[in-house]
């Protein structure tokens, strides 16, 4: 293990994450106050709120947060389901493999939600530090005990990123704090370092050192090994101060899935709609300042008092002040307290211009009880036009990554069931069937269904028209687009199989019926024979 290598590596990328430093600091004091802490560390406890006048801009990221935690990531609805990939579709429809897949996906769904995990909040925190920062990070692994997921929301001030050739993150750094207890309790008391041990000989456990965890792909990993050190992504923990090698393993799969906002040519780190309305806002704090001066002004006026000496010029009159004046010299002229209205004119324009960037109106129009339902629909599709970039960037780089990993790490721990002899060997794809990816399919639903009304009219004309349509199919899909689960439905062969008998019975049935017929016309006949020769 070359650990300079990876240390000057470190280096670089930490070069170009303190470019971003100043923006985020900066961003995080009026959207996200509790998140800014990259050029300082905060004390516990600490008022981090002294620039707010205004804060619709923290409102206003919270929201968008929570829409699209709501939308994307609901825990009171499956927001996934898994798949056959699409080469080998056709077991899709094999009811053994899609009941597997549905109970799979019921499971890690599940253990996502346990209260161990503690997903919820996590995912809350995400989803701030992305509308905030452009850029969010979670871990995925196990807890403590071994018996659960865990999920940690990295912040921002820890990572450092890297790319592959296509654009996606596969190199993180991470820096965090430990005590010598807690590096102990991890790897054990051989890994110490010089100094640990010295720390350890003093019975100064408490005593916190930095290290670096860096997770890449591992080059040349071997498939078919168990072995942590050979698997497909290293994991290298660092002494940062003496620059020694504490522990190396490996993952499965990564284990931070990091997710960018807005992507700029020749950037790795994401923009965020906060950054787009920091100016506003900034702006808003002005205006906000200035107002309540006035509002003062107004509310406690100054108050002139004929006693005392002379003040023979302007006085710049302060809210609730006391001018001493003589009367007989003259009334002393006061600056002018201003216009609250115009302030308040200014104020409401620029709150707008700041929602404006979160999609704000859009979202609460939704709630509107006045709408009719093509109201609504044509909003949503409106609004998810909007927040599609975001929400791709969401399902491509944290969810597909997110899942990956939880699959992966449930499998290992035997909570999840053996699967289909027919599906050894095979990949998986991920579906996301949550509100939102359900919205974004609303318009092809109802071009389904407006295609649907024109075939009985169409069939008026050319009774043809009906066989076009494969009417199983089309249920199918339409299931599918509004999330039903496929356990709910018999395959395919099942129904073919079905129509089969019920045809057989229904030529069996003809078969008696003409044979009946055929006996009961013999009797007629044997009947009138008889009859006509008794005649």
């Amino acid at each position: 293990m070359n650990i300079k290598k990876k240390l000057a590596h470190y280096k670089s990328l930490k070069e170009r994450h303190q470019k971003w430093a100043s923006t985020w600091d900066e961003v995080s004091k009026y959207f996200l106050p509790d998140s800014a802490i990259f050029h300082s560390e905060k004390n516990i406890g600490e008022q981090r709120t002294p620039l707010i006048f205004d804060n619709v801009g923290e409102i206003s990221n919270t929201t968008l947060a929570s829409v699209l935690h709501g939308t994307v990531t609901n825990p009171a609805t499956n927001w996934f389901k898994l798949k056959i990939s699409q080469q080998y579709s056709h077991l899709n429809d094999d009811k053994e493999v899609s009941t597997w897949l549905e109970n799979v996906s019921k499971i890690m769904m599940a253990e996502i939600l346990s209260p161990k995990t503690a997903h919820t909040s996590r995912c809350h925190e995400f989803y701030l530090s992305l509308c905030c920062l452009g850029t969010a990070c979670m871990y995925i692994g196990q807890n403590s005990d071994k018996d659960a997921l865990s999920f940690d929301n990295i912040h921002l001030s820890e990572i450092c990123i890297d790319e592959n050739i296509d654009g996606f993150v596969d190199t993180v750094y991470r820096t965090f704090k430990l005590t010598v207890r807690q590096i102990i309790q991890k790897w054990g008391v051989e890994s110490l370092t010089d100094n640990m041990k010295k720390c350890l000989e003093k019975d100064n456990m408490d005593e916190k050192f930095t290290i670096i965890h860096c997770v890449h792909p591992r080059d040349g990993y071997n498939k078919e090994s168990e072995r942590a050190d050979q698997l497909p992504f290293a994991s290298v923990y660092i002494a940062e101060e003496e620059q020694k090698l504490l522990h190396e393993g490996g993952f499965h799969e990564m284990p931070y899935a990091v997710a960018r906002g807005l992507k700029v040519t020749g950037e790795i780190y994401g923009r965020s709609p906060a950054m787009s309305a920091l100016n506003d806002v900034k702006t808003l704090q002005r205006f906000k300042r200035i107002h309540i001066k006035v509002g003062e002004k107004i509310a406690d006026a100054t108050i002139l008092n004929p006693i005392g000496s002379v003040i023979d010029k302007k006085i710049n009159a302060g809210a609730g002040k006391i001018i001493n004046y003589d009367p007989s010299k003259g009334t002393p002229s006061l600056m002018p307290t201003g216009n609250i209205n115009a302030s308040d004119a200014l104020i409401n324009d620029t709150k707008q211009q700041i929602r404006s960037h979160f999609f704000i109106d859009d979202i609460e129009l939704h709630r509107s009880p006045a709408m009719t339902a093509t109201e609504v629909m044509e909003r949503t599709e409106r609004t998810m036009r909007l927040m599609g970039p975001l929400h791709g960037r969401i399902t491509s780089e944290f969810l597909g990554i997110k899942i990956t990993r939880i699959f992966g790490v449930l499998y290992r721990m035997g909570k999840l069931p053996t699967p289909p002899q027919v599906l050894s060997g095979l990949d998986f794809d991920i579906e996301y069937v949550s509100p939102m990816a359900r919205a974004q399919k609303q318009s092809e639903l109802l071009g389904i269904m407006k295609t649907l009304e024109v075939i009985p009219m169409l069939s008026q004309i050319d009774p043809n028209v009906l066989k076009v349509v494969d009417s199983m199919e089309v249920l199918k899909h339409i299931a599918n687009i509004n999330g039903s689960p496929q356990s709910l439905f018999k395959s395919i062969e099942q129904v073919n199989q079905e129509i089969k008998m019920e045809q057989e019975q229904i030529r069996q049935q003809q078969t008696m019926a003409n044979i009946q017929q055929g006996v009961e016309m013999a009797k007629n006949a044997s009947q009138v024979n008889k009859g006509m020769n008794n005649g």
